[in-house]
């Protein structure tokens, strides 16, 4: 087993890729990610002292099976329902099929690929929208989530992360620094992410913007105590063992730690009063 200091095996396999228990052991943990979250995962073994070898195989074996077939029956349940959804899509009037057709889009952070992924877009393309339509629904549906933004509640933040919504920075950029320590690492996270989206067009004096304010904040959580707000503290506490964290406030450290690093492997540069 690879025992890298401070590194959850579940970190190594699942974020890292790393060699850690054997490579059919390995890809089997991998696959069940696929298909389970990672804090029901953590609860399934003590990841530190597992079963032997071959029993470990078998079980892993074993919940991969089951998972799958859940899942099967899952997306089996789905198509009944969009056929029945289909069926009764004919007798809607226009305008009907329109709002049926929105809500999809909206639920699916407008993005054809989560449609794919769940076996969604063929139903969808069957209303027949318009890439304008589709254009002006992304733009309601980053408007709403724009004037729902908090540091807080970070649901419209990570809606707008589904939504790959680089339209959005500049609104990012204004409350990014507002809230406690998690949310300024949700913020300078989200917005390294959509510096590189290529999913809408934005000029690089954006992009480059949103670089440098997630090195700015990301800097500050490194030299600076971290200060929780007691529901993040809440929240991050179901992930801190898993992490290799100690504490929520060590979780928030090393996760900027490990993001600034992971900038300066992908070697991005900023202005010079920002750059890594």
């Amino acid at each position: 087993m690879n025992n890298e200091k401070d590194a959850h095996p579940l970190i190594n396999i699942v974020v890292h890729h790393l060699p850690t228990f054997s490579p059919k052991v390995d890809g089997l943990i991998y696959e069940i990610s696929r298909y389970a979250t990672f804090y029901n995962l953590e609860q399934m073994y003590d990841w530190f002292a597992p079963p032997p070898l071959d029993q470990f195989e078998q079980e892993l074996e074993e919940i991969r099976t089951s998972l799958i077939q859940r899942e099967k029956e899952k997306m089996k349940m789905q198509r009944e329902n969009l056929k029945m959804k289909a069926e009764k899509a004919w007798e809607m009037t226009d305008e009907q099929r329109l709002e049926e057709a929105k809500k999809i889009y909206f639920d699916y952070s407008c993005h054809h690929y989560f449609m794919q992924h769940n076996d969604v877009l063929d139903f969808y393309n069957k209303f027949g929208v318009s890439d304008g339509q589709e254009k002006a629904w992304r733009r309601e549906y980053i408007s709403n989530w724009v004037q729902k933004l908090s540091v807080d509640d970070l649901a419209a933040l990570h809606c707008l992360r589904n939504a790959q919504a680089i339209e959005a920075i500049p609104e990012l950029i204004a409350i990014a620094d507002k809230g406690d320590s998690y949310s300024k690492l949700e913020y300078a996270r989200i917005l390294w992410e959509l510096s590189g989206s290529k999913n809408v067009y934005v000029s690089d004096d954006v992009r480059q913007q949103a670089v440098k304010t997630s090195v700015k904040i990301l800097k500050f959580l490194t030299k600076n105590p971290i200060e929780l707000s007691s529901r993040n503290r809440k929240h991050i506490s179901r992930y801190v063992k898993a992490s290799g964290a100690s504490t929520p406030e060590d979780y928030v450290a090393k996760y900027a730690e490990r993001t600034l690093a992971e900038m300066v492997s992908k070697r991005i540069k900023v202005a010079a009063d920002s750059e890594i």
